[in-house]
């Protein structure tokens, strides 16, 4: 009774009206850590904040904000410097999360209801085949924008130190990619993903010394031939066991980043020197609201030429070819895309070597890369042998996909 009766006695003293309004910027400063109905008008229309900075509370307080920089050097915000890949591969990831949950609904791993279930979603689910093409075209491009994000680090030098451990980090969630979408190539169960998944186990038989290329195989696939039970392994491993190792290797990785900081242009520090933490205060550029508006609107941009691309028919839509038949191999029977590269490379020569031996000094490469680059320079002028090499070896991937 007695806050009903301080409830009411404020009522009188402030009016209904007035005593709402207090009640809803209370609720926004507890919504926003610290940021009351003005400071967000402030935000929206680009004003200087209040003193002391309320949006600085923000990064203390909330667990959103919390992981953000309060405020990043000018010079690596800039759209031309990362191209925000790394944000744009983290959402193509938290749309996986979503789409993949709704399909998990409609979806049962076995051969007798798989394909039958993707054919209710596509036909029977309202936006099931939306959906679908949103997860599939989602899939693919985080493939493309983690690729391209490792490309970028490498040409602008930002895997050196102090950013070792950070690249390996990246090279482990680049794997994890390819595999996230690799394991869910089998799950529609039609022709096109069985073939597609027996070429990718035939490479793993062939993996030396041969007990653990067979062992590796029996693993993945629960038997020596794709059935129901390397179906339901398709399916834990790609809703389940690769998304938490993404989901751990990012908090890591991000971890790194905000701790050593984004690199800044090699033309703004001394060759051998990092200076990304150290940012003057006239070269400032707060996360609230600058930057937190450019991400959110390339976000909503990005959303809608996905959306796009897939109404007006631009994006073919996610296949679904006839069901498997393990009795009938497919006229051209081809790995997913961003393997092609590696079935090329069958063609040149032993598969023990061209299919395992070769992708696996590729990767092992890229993981110690970074620790045997002696030169302390990034510049693009003083790393001429290291960028033709990385330029060649895009060459020759681009050739044999």
């Amino acid at each position: 009774m007695g806050v009903i009766n301080n409830v009411a006695r404020e009522i009188r003293t402030e009016g209904v009206i007035s005593w709402l309004l207090r009640q809803l910027d209370v609720l926004i400063t507890k919504l926003t850590t610290g940021l009351n109905w003005n400071d967000l008008r402030g935000l929206a229309r680009g004003d200087d904040p209040r003193r002391p900075n309320p949006r600085l509370t923000v990064h203390s307080e909330s667990f959103w904000f919390h992981i953000k920089p309060s405020y990043y050097h000018q010079s690596v915000t800039k759209l031309t410097h990362t191209f925000r890949l790394g944000l744009l591969s983290t959402y193509f990831f938290f749309i996986e999360l979503v789409t993949g949950i709704f399909l998990m609904i409609y979806y049962a791993p076995t051969p007798q209801r798989a394909y039958g279930d993707m054919l209710n979603i596509l036909t029977n689910v309202p936006f099931g085949e939306l959906i679908r093409d949103v997860h599939r075209l989602t899939a693919e491009g985080m493939v493309i924008v983690v690729f391209l994000h490792m490309v970028r680090t490498f040409l602008t030098g930002s895997y050196k130190k102090p950013r070792q451990f950070t690249w390996l980090t990246g090279v482990v969630l680049l794997l994890a990619t390819l595999f996230l979408s690799f394991s869910g190539y089998l799950l529609p169960w039609d022709q096109l993903a069985y073939w597609a998944v027996t070429i990718g186990g035939s490479m793993i038989d062939k993996a030396p010394p041969p007990v653990l290329g067979k062992t590796t195989q029996l693993i993945l696939l629960g038997a020596p031939a794709i059935g129901p039970a390397g179906l339901l392994r398709f399916y834990l491993l790609h809703v389940l066991f690769v998304p938490l190792l993404v989901i751990f290797v990012f908090f890591i990785h991000y971890y790194k980043v905000v701790r050593v900081g984004i690199s800044l242009p090699s033309s703004e520090e001394e060759i051998g020197q990092d200076t990304a933490k150290r940012v003057p205060a006239d070269r400032r550029r707060y996360y609230l609201p600058d930057v937190f508006t450019d991400e959110m609107l390339l976000l909503a941009l990005i959303t809608f030429i996905l959306l796009a691309l897939i109404v007006l028919n631009v994006y073919p839509g996610a296949p679904l070819e006839h069901h498997a038949n393990p009795n009938k191999t497919p006229l051209h029977t081809k790995a997913p895309w961003y393997f092609l590269w590696i079935q090329g490379l069958l063609k040149l020569g032993d598969p023990t070597i061209m299919g395992v031996v070769v992708p696996t000094i590729v990767f092992g490469f890229l993981f110690i890369m970074p620790y045997i680059d002696f030169n302390p320079s990034r510049r693009a002028k003083d790393r001429r042998f290291a960028l033709s090499a990385w330029m060649l070896a895009l060459a020759v991937f681009v050739i044999l996909t």
